[in-house]
């Protein structure tokens, strides 16, 4: 599993590439639901998501929402990109570029 505990309230998330990638957004939300702390998902691995990923991904949000915390989408490739793109998700899912960036604006919040 590559979830890491960044601070005392964040976790990066580092995905791997299919056929372990449900398995981990899976254990992702499950992890968050138990400790709930802001999430930032590293995508930099990922080759293509399914209806079944995206379905987890909005999951997550929707705890972290109800929860007052944040979810990060990072490191997108330009094939998954194009996915989130074509079905509107690029418009629901906060996605950047830097993970680096991300994880300082969430430790000064």
């Amino acid at each position: 599993m590559a979830t890491k505990q960044w601070s005392d309230g964040i976790y990066v998330v580092e995905l791997p590439p299919r056929p372990g990638l449900m398995e981990e957004l899976v254990s992702c939300r499950q992890q968050f639901e138990r400790d709930p702390r802001h999430v930032v998902i590293d995508f930099a691995q990922v080759d293509a998501v399914t209806s079944s990923h995206i379905s987890q991904l909005l999951r997550i949000r929707q705890s972290a929402i109800e929860l007052d915390r944040k979810l990060v989408l990072c490191a997108v490739p330009e094939k998954v990109m194009f996915t989130f793109t074509i079905t509107g998700l690029d418009k629901v899912f906060n996605i950047v570029d830097d993970i680096a960036t991300v994880l300082a604006g969430l430790q000064i919040d």
